[in-house]
């Protein structure tokens, strides 16, 4: 008897086995092919060349790495140990996910991370090994990217920093110490309420507060340039006398950063994951 399931996530996927499967059957021989798809979030093209790092999660230790070729990865794993997966490519963010066993109900396993992945279960000993099939998205780092800081918003009329925001600035801090080339514009925005020549001077004032939050986290002032945009630069119809949520607007009220100047690293393995996967359902407006 063989089982497919194919689920989308955003953040917390499990995978779900019928009831009248037995963990025997779904572990098979006791092996799980796991092969990781790299792909670039924007285009959905795989992104050929990266390294992928599979570790153990209890102990820290590497234990295969390999490069990306037609847009994938393979690996052996044992479906009773917890692992991590971590990408390197120069021109992309460091991603990863994590994979451990559930054993709660009907779920045998969980990732975290993962965009998107299917499952094939085995039909035990003398059948084939289950195969778990994980897309990785990461987000170019190149000159000129553009990316946005996903926990940095504002509330309304407001410019200071939220606790969320402060830890996404904390993890941009941290790139920025690992790699001294880059240099970014830090750009803030807010929705089309109020005029536009006050929510230009709002934008600055939360761009402004970004960059003082940098500094005072050691990043060197002439490596930011804030810059506040207003209203200029909507992501969604919000526009001036268009009827729409608070929640709607909340997507306005953001911050992001371009890449101005960069200098590729060399890759090296490593457990470093450059902005953790982060539950936004959760967020105050």
């Amino acid at each position: 008897m063989k089982l497919f399931y194919s689920m989308f996530f955003t953040t917390l996927s499990c995978l779900v086995v019928a009831q009248e499967t037995t963990p025997d059957i779904i572990r098979g021989s006791e092996t799980f092919k796991l092969i990781i798809k790299v792909e670039d979030r924007d285009t959905k093209k795989p992104v050929e060349g990266t390294e992928v790092y599979l570790y153990h999660t209890k102990s820290g230790d590497l234990l295969n790495e390999q490069t990306v070729e037609n847009g994938k990865a393979t690996f052996n794993i044992d479906p009773h140990k917890e692992y991590e997966i971590r990408t390197c490519n120069n021109e992309y963010f460091k991603g990863g996910m994590s994979i451990y066993e559930c054993n709660e109900g009907n779920e045998i396993l969980c990732t975290f991370g993962a965009s998107h992945y299917t499952f094939g279960a085995g039909g035990g000993p003398s059948k084939p090994d289950a195969m778990l099939q994980a897309t990785l998205s990461l987000n170019s780092m190149k000159v000129g990217s553009i990316l946005e800081l996903e926990n940095v918003y504002y509330d309304l009329d407001k410019a200071s920093l939220r606790p969320s925001a402060k830890q996404e600035l904390q993890e941009l801090a941290t790139i920025m110490k690992r790699n001294k080339s880059i240099t970014i514009e830090l750009s803030s925005h807010t929705d089309s309420r109020a005029s536009k020549k006050y929510n230009k001077d709002l934008s600055n004032r939360r761009a402004q507060s970004c960059y003082q939050y940098l500094i005072d986290l050691g990043i060197a002032p002439d490596r930011i340039r804030p810059v506040g945009y207003g209203e200029s630069r909507l992501v969604n119809q919000c526009a001036d006398n268009v009827d729409c949520s608070e929640k709607q607007h909340q997507k306005n009220r953001r911050t992001e950063i371009e890449i101005l100047t960069y200098t590729p690293i060399e890759c090296k393995p490593s457990l470093d994951l450059d902005f953790k996967i982060k539950d936004l359902k959760n967020e105050k407006l």
